[in-house]
């Protein structure tokens, strides 16, 4: 019986230590998000704008599709005006 309480504590002792490099992996991200918002922002808003047009895509397919059509025709329109 003492053995199943032990694997049972060193189970719940074990998924404290994986929550615990969660939230330190997502503090970690969230540092390296606003240093990379603060070094570089054009970049940095340009994937954000990227992940919310795939976002966009996956929950609402045409729309997304219309956005990234205007995204390619202003892109296009201001290489040809260069």
């Amino acid at each position: 019986m003492m053995r199943v309480i032990g694997y049972i504590v060193a189970a719940c002792i074990a998924i404290a230590a994986f929550k615990l490099a969660i939230v330190v992996g997502a503090i970690v991200l969230a540092i390296m998000f606003l240093f990379s918002i603060i070094t570089r922002p054009a970049e940095t808003f340009t994937w954000m704008l990227g992940f919310t047009v795939l976002g966009m895509m996956n929950a609402y397919p045409l729309a997304g599709l219309i956005v990234i059509g205007l995204l390619l025709a202003a892109w296009l329109a201001d290489k040809i005006n260069q």
